[in-house]
């Protein structure tokens, strides 16, 4: 993965509540002589070292659940407000966290005002209105900042799609505003859409999606990879969001740690850890569908979503030399989202939520794929990129997918690139891809921090490449895809899986610290898979 979010104190999934200056009751703290890390240096910053071990490029979010209970209105780690008398003491808590954490070798690259402003039923939680999250970013937080000479960013909101309006309060205040970095969202309410009518309101702000569970019920064989892939991944790319982040990383069999009176009991971590056993769950392979093939500086180009609309041309039957334009609507395109990658590649990640095998065909600057997806799976694709007139034509192929049964993935064959062929070769049709334990030798491992439907039939699709749309180092670029012919096959429906929905992230076994950062590629089969 390439992103990772910590709690900036304890959230609903540590088996207490602590904040980093704790105080008996009555007592205060304005001078913040009693902050310390002390619990993370248990757990948290050990972890992150090894981390950053073996990715130190991993970017670091961090949410508080509450200020201390001493600096709220109920004077209880549950609920409450934010004293105003405490808005100038708790920004400068914000700015030791930061310089505490960077003296232990760890960057904090962004921190979120609030975790779930608007839900006052977790243990901890701190409730917030938009106005007073204004408030305290533009007289408080954003230049205390300043002042520390920090780079972190500052994201609001953080909390569920059907409220758009949060944010947009927030960046109406043109003096908050110029602190804010972007936008935060969950998927637990509302609609992801609510995520592009921010970005189309305020195209300067980031819009960043920072968390959601998702769960499987455990000993099962298959898992519902389809209809993940296509909300975590295809959904939420293709609404702006620079990164996905899942809650949680980590977590034991029966899903502790968690705090009682308002904590998740049934967050599922992406890996599950039993001693020294450990399992990989249906968050782990959403992740991996993208991840793996997503690489940073990634861009999301445009391809063809159900509801699009391409313009035919045809000869009059009954006048001939006479042509016609046809409109049609492309209501059976599977769900999928595209990406062009540093290293010159084309990324196309397919899901097929439908009862029947799917053939999906794909179009690219004039080069054609077919391919197939069983009901109930998901597919990564991967090729080189290719203009017209170019001389680095090269030849391109489906670099993979993989089927609903859990822990088996399929590969293509080995092959190498040609980049002396004066022209590319077409696609390789329903290329063989046999069942391996192992992960395809022309890829690599990764996740994203920064990057963006639901048919019921199987679809083709043509890809044509444009330009970006904005210049940001993770623009969503263009690239249209258009519907070209449906087909399936009837097939044995799979058994539906009755479970929630809801969340996923990094965390420590031992405390739940951490938030998992998503990254899409490899589905899940049988057998054992090696990311």
């Amino acid at each position: 993965i390439s992103c990772i979010q910590l709690t900036l104190g304890a959230s609903d999934l540590n088996s207490f509540v602590f904040s980093y200056d704790d105080m008996p009751a009555g007592k205060e703290d304005f001078e913040l002589k009693q902050f310390s890390l002390a619990q993370d240096l248990h757990d948290v910053v050990p972890v992150m070292r090894e981390i950053l071990a073996i990715n130190p490029d991993i970017q670091i979010l961090s949410s508080p659940w509450s200020a201390p209970a001493w600096m709220k209105t109920n004077a209880d780690v549950r609920g409450g407000q934010l004293r105003k008398e405490c808005y100038g003491v708790y920004a400068d808590y914000f700015v030791r966290y930061v310089e505490a954490m960077r003296d232990h070798g760890i960057d904090i690259d962004a921190v979120t005002v609030q975790n779930e402003p608007l839900n006052s039923r977790n243990t901890p939680s701190m409730y917030w209105f938009a106005f007073e999250q204004a408030d305290f970013i533009k007289n408080y937080l954003g230049p205390k900042f300043r002042e520390a000479g920090l780079s972190t960013g500052i994201v609001v909101f953080d909390h569920n799609c059907d409220r758009p309006d949060y944010a947009l309060a927030v960046y109406n205040d043109p003096e908050a505003a110029k602190y804010v970095t972007g936008a935060a969202f969950h998927h637990y309410r509302g609609d992801l859409s609510a995520m592009s009518y921010v970005h189309e309101a305020r195209p300067d702000k980031e819009i960043y999606f920072t968390e959601q569970m998702t769960t499987e019920r455990p000993g099962q064989r298959q898992i519902a990879i389809a209809p993940a892939v296509e909300r975590l991944i295809v959904g939420i790319m293709r609404n702006w969001s620079r990164n996905v982040v899942l809650w949680n990383l980590a977590a034991d069999p029966l899903n502790d740690p968690h705090t009682d009176n308002g904590g998740c009991s049934m967050c599922q971590g992406a890996l599950t850890i039993d001693k020294d056993s450990v399992s990989r769950n249906l968050a782990y392979y959403v992740i991996a569908h993208a991840s793996k093939f997503v690489r940073p500086g990634s861009v999301r180009i445009a391809s063809t979503a159900p509801g699009d609309r391409s313009v035919s041309i045809c000869e009059d039957e009954q006048r001939p030399n006479v042509f016609r334009t046809n409109v049609a609507e492309h209501a059976g395109v599977a769900a999928n989202v595209a990406f062009r990658t540093p290293d010159g590649r084309i990324v196309l990640v397919a899901a097929n939520d439908s009862w029947s095998r799917r053939s999906i065909r794909i179009q690219y600057n004039g080069r054609f794929a077919e391919l197939e997806l069983e009901p109930g799976a998901a597919g990564t694709f991967v090729w080189d990129e290719w203009r017209n007139g170019s001389q680095q034509r090269r030849c391109c192929w489906p670099a993979f997918r993989a089927r609903r049964r859990k822990k088996t993935l399929s590969r293509p064959k080995a092959g190498g690139n040609r980049p002396n062929r004066p022209s590319p070769p077409p696609f390789t049709t329903t290329p063989q891809l046999p069942s391996g334990c192992g992960r395809p030798a022309h890829t690599r491992s990764h996740c994203f921090w920064e990057s963006g439907r639901y048919p019921k039939s199987p679809c083709s699709a043509t890809a044509t490449e444009s330009g970006a749309s904005r210049s940001a180092p993770w623009s969503h670029a263009s690239t249209n895809i258009y519907s070209v012919s449906t087909a399936s096959k009837p097939s044995t429906p799979r058994t539906p899986l009755s479970r929630p929905e809801p969340r996923s992230t990094a965390a420590s076994w031992r405390s739940p610290v951490l938030k998992t950062a998503v990254s899409t590629k490899h589905t899940a089969p049988e057998g054992k898979y090696t990311p």
